[in-house]
């Protein structure tokens, strides 16, 4: 924990748990972190692995699913594009694809996840950085 490079660099837009919308006055669990980059840039597997998945997810557009072995697994979303393939084997720093435009949430960059098995675990605990959550149309976060 604490010691894996971010997968691109940037600000987090959005930090992982409980999002208090306070327009709408709603509460949602955000299961990752969401990391601002230039339409573009590469995003890099965090440490090495096997990829577990390559495709399309209803409401995380393209998405790549690394194994890390012990049931741990990497989650990247919102990808212009996948550079990797199932069952291909990576190190640390590979290149898995590129940040897409965005959404009007956000703007550009990625949506993050750390699994132990099915369980999200916050990625802030993970990664060195980036560490600041910037400001966002969602108001606070716990």
């Amino acid at each position: 924990k604490g010691k894996l490079a971010p997968p691109i660099q940037g600000g987090i837009a959005q930090g992982f748990g409980l999002i208090y919308h306070n327009t709408y006055r709603y509460r949602l669990n955000y299961k990752g972190v969401f990391i601002n980059a230039p339409e573009g840039a590469k995003i890099q597997a965090v440490f090495e692995g096997t990829v577990a998945f390559v495709g399309e997810l209803p409401g995380y557009g393209s998405t790549v699913v690394v194994d890390h072995g012990d049931n741990y697994y990497t989650v990247y979303t919102h990808l212009k594009e996948a550079e990797v393939r199932p069952g291909q084997q990576l190190a640390n720093f590979a290149v898995i694809g590129k940040v897409c435009l965005g959404d009007s949430r956000f703007g550009a960059g990625i949506h993050f996840e750390v699994r132990h098995f099915s369980d999200a675990l916050d990625p802030q605990q993970w990664l060195r950085g980036p560490t600041k959550v910037t400001q966002n149309q969602y108001g606070s976060v716990q």
